[in-house]
């Protein structure tokens, strides 16, 4: 399966300027788009691959003084994930490797300090930033867990890496006004990883106990 759309507004006000013969005055200067897919793969009896994933971005861009400070922006973010299914023995197996973050990113300047009449906006700081998240997740339980009776027992892993990032003005109150707004340049990472299993007993029906236990450590 796949899927996609973009929107056309941009597109068609900039080629009704064009006829018109306009200056930019009435072109929407906006647009975004997005993409989805996934796909399943039968690997043998018990086995299987499956992906999907998304993407979004969205941009803003204008050179009319009159609508919008002179700006051009991007942003958007993204996610995918594969996961591998495999009988091994009498145990079902699962592994998944996963990713999902946003990106952004402000360009811009003022006015044209040679118009009169429009530099009374506040000049736009260029910035940028992210967010990424990577993930490598596993899991074993019985094989018979999967016709839909409770496991007795399971265990698995997960590794996980996080980043942040960002360099642009501090988003301080009234910092729009602040003629040399104080800057941020920060990026920060984390890596965790972590083990677990659990169990499962019923001596009878009307009674069941659970047990479990996980282990984390990070840097």
């Amino acid at each position: 399966m796949l899927a996609g759309r973009r929107t056309y507004a941009d597109l068609a006000t900039g080629a009704a300027e064009a006829i018109l013969g306009r200056d930019r005055t009435y072109r929407l200067p906006y647009g975004f788009s997005d993409l989805a897919g996934r796909v399943v793969r039968r690997l043998g009896e018990r086995s299987a691959l499956e992906a999907s994933g998304m993407a979004a971005w969205d941009r803003i861009f204008s050179r009319n003084q009159n609508l919008l400070d002179r700006i051009s922006a991007r942003w958007g973010g993204g996610m995918a994930r594969a996961t591998l299914r495999a009988g091994l023995g009498a145990v079902e197996t699962r592994h998944t490797l996963g990713f999902s973050g946003f990106r952004s990113r402000v360009a811009g300047q003022n006015t044209d300090p040679d118009d009169e009449g429009f530099d009374v906006r506040p000049e736009i700081t260029p910035s940028r930033g992210g967010v990424t998240y990577l993930v490598l997740r596993g899991e074993v339980e019985p094989e018979a867990a999967s016709s839909g009776a409770p496991s007795p027992w399971s265990a698995g892993y997960e590794l996980a890496h996080h980043r942040v990032e960002f360099r642009g003005p501090r988003p301080l109150p009234l910092s729009v006004i602040d003629p040399e707004p104080a800057m941020l340049d920060r990026g920060d990472e984390l890596t965790v990883g972590a083990a677990w299993g659990s169990a499962r007993w019923r001596p009878s029906r009307a009674l069941a106990v659970s047990a479990g236990l996980r282990a984390e450590a990070g840097h």
